[in-house]
């Protein structure tokens, strides 16, 4: 938010979880996704994290660890 407010819309991150016709999907906005959309810098090593932590996250809940 330091180097674009406009980011500030999208934070903090969320994740969305939803079933359908009995499967469960968890759907959420990517980083790099995030960083064009606000043209920051894809490289960046704070969004390399970020985006590193939510995969894990992810991998956790949907038990692919």
């Amino acid at each position: 938010m330091q180097t674009e407010r406009s980011v500030a819309i999208d934070l903090p991150q969320k994740l969305l979880v939803w079933e359908d016709d009995g499967d469960v999907f968890l759907t959420y906005n990517d980083l790099e996704f995030l960083a064009m959309r606000h043209g920051l810098d894809t490289a960046d090593e704070s969004l390399t994290g970020i985006a590193d932590a939510i995969a894990d996250l992810v991998a956790a809940i949907a038990g692919n660890e």
